[in-house]
């Protein structure tokens, strides 16, 4: 039986893990049926139900120093727990922890794979791993009782989960095999009080109320970070199907149908594993902010499609509560223009980005008229380390990418966000987007 790995990054967050991860431990089935495959793409034209998977939950504690690691031996006994050696990041930690778990699961099913090779040729001493290889060539045997995994949902810490969750989304993947992407919508999650996470875990049966203190809808708002599906600008600025800029809308239904998008939220992304290894996985020089986006925008130049699917829905503490600080204005200003350098075409690359350092300049000069220099510098921070980042790779993965695309993307509309925005415009609405950057 294939697997399904839920992947959850963690870093000094054994509060977050108390209270949000009893919630996705009850909530997530040890088995998803397998799901139906459209007719038409498949061999022959007809239509399947696809193998069941198994479910398996697992931790990549980032180096924490907090008692997380602790608390989970302790509390979460059955969850997978990948130890790595220091913070590296949301990137880089997704990047290691995964590698590590597909190198697990290939040495298990290798191990599995000689141990059917032995019991068919009757040999059962095999226990060098050359020696295994040869046996199983010689025995001519090909069993793979191995647990390969065919997606991740990648998932944040700070992420209550309801019941019904996954099934949509692996639904998604399984019913259209050009989607490499899918994520849930995004509803803000907040206790009516600020989280100090003193009091017990949330029981998967409570019902907060998902809405961050600004906003006045009667049930769900959705959260920043991704909503009911991301798009971006002809600027490259990103915005979501239910958050334009600052503002984000009540969550009355409005956005309920699947899908194509331009990214996924990184809150709760279900990937395909094959195409999350073979485009590299998360660009590691982000560190955190965007990478997201960068893997979607590369996915559909690969040719695969991104979407969300809202019949699944999730609950995210993340940016509707928490500050934002200088640092991630740093890293969201350097990651963003990095992207661009990236991603776009030589016939719009240096004009976007061009446009782009301009409008980032004035932004900073804003902040430091408002006397915030701390994110005055973070953004000029930004600007000089993009450069850096030109030197030492991104020229490299720009030629790569470029050299390999095969596809325009979707989910691009063509105008300013953000004067859309300044003009009244603040909800998503009947936004156009299109093919093409």
């Amino acid at each position: 039986m294939k697997t399904i790995k839920v992947v959850i990054l963690n870093w000094n967050g054994a509060a977050v893990l108390s209270r949000f991860l009893p919630s996705v431990v009850e909530n997530t089935p040890s088995v998803v049926p397998g799901g139906k495959t459209h007719e038409g793409e498949t061999p022959g034209g007809k239509t399947h139900g696809g193998a069941p998977h198994r479910v398996e939950i697992v931790v990549a504690d980032n180096g924490s120093t907090d008692g997380s690691v602790e608390l989970l031996k302790r509390d979460f006994p059955d969850v997978r727990l990948v130890l790595l050696d220091r913070n590296h990041g949301f990137a880089g930690g997704y990047n290691r922890a995964l590698a590590q778990l597909r190198a697990e699961d290939s040495w298990a099913a290798a191990e599995n794979d000689a141990s059917g090779a032995n019991d068919a040729s009757g040999v059962h001493h095999v226990s060098d791993a050359n020696e295994a290889s040869g046996a199983h060539h010689a025995s001519g045997a090909n069993v793979k009782t191995g647990s390969e995994t065919d997606y991740y949902v990648l998932l944040n810490s700070d992420v209550e989960t309801p019941p019904g969750w996954l099934e949509p989304l692996i639904e998604m993947l399984a019913a259209n095999p050009d989607v490499a992407a899918a994520a849930p919508k995004l509803l803000a999650f907040n206790d009516s009080e600020p989280p100090s996470f003193d009091d017990k875990p949330l029981s998967s049966n409570s019902k907060p109320t998902p809405c961050p203190p600004r906003c006045l809808c009667e049930s769900a708002s959705f959260e920043y970070a991704g909503a009911s599906g991301g798009f971006i600008d002809a600027l490259g600025y990103p915005f979501c199907r239910g958050r334009i800029m600052g503002t984000t809308e009540c969550d009355a239904g409005q956005y309920d149908d699947a899908r194509e998008v331009f990214w996924a939220t990184g809150a709760c992304l279900t990937c395909r594993v094959d195409v999350f290894h073979a485009l590299g996985g998360f660009d590691e020089s982000f560190f955190a902010h965007q990478e997201e986006i960068d893997l979607c925008w590369r996915m559909q130049s690969a040719g695969w499609r991104v979407m969300v699917e809202p019949r699944s829905y999730v609950y995210h503490l993340g940016a509707g509560t928490l500050p934002p600080s200088p640092q991630k204005l740093y890293l969201n200003y350097r990651n963003n223009l990095a992207m661009l350098y990236k991603n776009l075409p030589s016939g719009r690359m240096q004009l976007i980005v061009g446009v782009r350092l301009v409008l980032n300049f004035l932004s900073a000069m804003v902040y430091l008229l408002r006397g915030e220099r701390k994110n005055f510098s973070a953004v000029m921070r930004a600007h000089r380390d993009f450069w850096s980042m030109k030197r030492e790779g991104a020229r490299a993965k720009r030629r790569q990418i470029q050299s390999s695309r095969k596809a325009k993307p979707r989910g691009v509309y063509r105008g300013s966000i953000i004067l859309r925005y300044l003009s009244g415009h603040r909800t998503f609405g009947n936004i156009k987007t299109e093919v093409g950057e």
